[in-house]
This record gives C-alpha cells, sequence and structure tokens, in this order.
C-alpha cells in the first residue's frame, strides 16, 4: 500500500504478487517485496512470449523462440544476451542491466543476469530447455 500523499514511483518499498503465483496461509496471494519484487518481475518478462499479454501484446522477451531456432550457439547466445538486456530495459525501468551471461550445455540454455537496483545488486538464473532437431 502507498502512503497517502505519495507516488507508487516514489514508494521506497514497492511491493507486487509473487511469481509463480502462491497463496498464504489465509488464503490471500503471496506477496513479493525487494529485492525479490525485481526478480520475480525479471522472470515475468523473460518467461512471457510476444503476444501472450492480451492488453500489451509487445510485453515479454521473445526468448521462448530462440529455443526451437536452429542458428549456431554463438549466434544463439548473444542472440540471448541481447534479447535479455532489452526485455528488462524496457519493461524494468527500476533496475540497471549490469551483467548478462549465456551459455549452452547439451540442450539446456543457461541465463544469469546481474542487475541494480534502488536496493543494491541483485541476480536472477533461468534454465532453458531447448527444441531437439
Amino acid at each position: 500500500m502507498v502512503a497517502p500523499g505519495k507516488s507508487l514511483a516514489s514508494d521506497p518499498k514497492p511491493r507486487g504478487v509473487h511469481f509463480p503465483f502462491m497463496k498464504r496461509s489465509d488464503g490471500l496471494p503471496s506477496a513479493d517485496t525487494p529485492p525479490d519484487i525485481f526478480a520475480s518481475n525479471i522472470k515475468q518478462i523473460l518467461f512471457t512470449a510476444f503476444g501472450e499479454r492480451v492488453m500489451r501484446p509487445s510485453f515479454g522477451s521473445g526468448l521462448k523462440g530462440v529455443l526451437f531456432s536452429s542458428i549456431p550457439d554463438s549466434m544463439l547466445l548473444e542472440n540471448v544476451r541481447l534479447m535479455v538486456r532489452q526485455a528488462i530495459e524496457t519493461w524494468e525501468p527500476r533496475v540497471r542491466v549490469q551483467n548478462v551471461e549465456a551459455y549452452t550445455a547439451d540442450t539446456t540454455i543457461t541465463v544469469r543476469v546481474q542487475y541494480l537496483s534502488g536496493v543494491g545488486l541483485g541476480e536472477v538464473g533461468l534454465v532453458l530447455q531447448k527444441e531437439i532437431s
């Protein structure tokens, strides 16, 4: 809840619904606070495909699409790094991406994002399964 007379942008403790969605013991949605909210928002952005949100078709990263591509791993990883950085910078303005690492092993792509927020340095890791051709 934002204090009276303050805007959401100036709220020092932004909150949000936990991702993935979970319920507390009292049945209400579980909430996230910094730094968890930033990691949660970044995961939502990266795991959402373009067009998946009805009222916001440009939201997301398109990251799922690269899992089915047939481009060489070196080009694939550079594309992943760019897509991750652009999506976070577009949809989560409260953080600054410091570093994006991506590498492959067998049929997985591992992505590690380091970011800076108002509450300090944070990190998100993702493991994606590539489609086997």
